[in-house]
């Protein structure tokens, strides 16, 4: 029998998304969860089971050869819709189950008991279920454990997904860093340029000399400052206008572009005086 669909099966599906579980590789805490579960409740057969739009797929599993079935043979579609542990000692007879490929064929299932996988917030994910091919029930004892095993399995699940958050909080303030890092070298840059020429501005000569004049400077001790101007520049402005003008400065007649105005600026710093 195709099981209902929970009520809540859009939220459900959504939270599922949101673990990033589905397809990824076997896991040493799922893996020994999953071994427990067999051992504790004495079944050849165990699972963590997590159900999608369509498909069952094993995160875990002991004793099953398959790793996934559709969602309509999926034992488990029932028994997320229940609050607690499903269990179906003879599957023969239910109703239910009666008719599934895997009761009249392999593996044979008879005995079947999910503990659902429920998050925070109510959505039922799977299940950790144990499965026999004999028909059985399951003691009070090894209920409550399968009961706690199931919620070890959520606890795994819950820590995947914060490192996940983490991760992607992570890589989000490293790419805002970056872009601080980019803008402040941007600012930096249009702090001490005209943005006109390009040229160096005043604010630059002038850190650049106190740099060069401060006492714990490294710079050498003797200090020469050029000024220079352009004949007739002034005349070329007014004719033509500032445009003009800064193309003038930036053109290679006038000490072929800023590279040699920043050349200029720092080889008579180290020089006694011009020759």
């Amino acid at each position: 029998m195709k099981a209902e669909l929970p009520s809540n099966e859009a939220a459900r599906l959504e939270a599922l998304l949101g673990y990033r579980i589905i397809d990824t590789l076997p896991e040493d805490s799922y893996d020994d969860i999953t071994l427990l579960a067999s051992a504790i409740c004495d079944t050849p057969m165990a699972a963590v089971s997590l159900i999608d739009s369509t498909q069952q797929w094993f995160k875990s599993k002991v004793g099953l050869a398959i790793s996934e079935t559709t969602r309509d043979s999926a034992f488990c579609s029932h028994a997320i819709l229940q609050p607690d542990i499903t269990v179906v000692s003879n599957a023969q007879v239910d109703e239910r189950f009666a008719d599934n490929p895997f009761v009249t064929g392999d593996p044979w299932i008879r005995f079947y008991a999910g503990a659902p996988l429920i998050t925070p917030n109510g959505e039922a994910l799977g299940t950790l279920c144990v499965i026999d091919q004999i028909q059985r029930t399951l003691t009070e004892q090894q209920i409550n454990s399968l009961r706690a095993l199931s919620r070890q399995v959520m606890a795994q699940l819950e820590l995947r997904r914060h490192v996940g958050l983490q991760e992607k909080n992570q890589r989000i303030l490293k790419d805002y860093q970056d872009k601080l890092e980019r803008m402040n070298a941007l600012l930096q840059k249009q702090s001490v340029t005209d943005d006109v020429t390009g040229f160096y501005n005043t604010r630059f000569l002038h850190q650049y000399l106190d740099q060069c004049l401060s006492p714990t400077s490294a710079e050498l001790e003797k200090l020469t400052l050029v000024f220079f101007d352009m004949d007739n520049f002034k005349q070329v402005v007014d004719k033509h206008g500032h445009l003009l003008g800064a193309k003038v400065l930036r053109g290679p007649d006038f000490l072929n572009t800023q590279r040699l105005q920043h050349h200029l600026i720092f080889v008579f710093s180290q020089n006694d005086s011009l020759t």
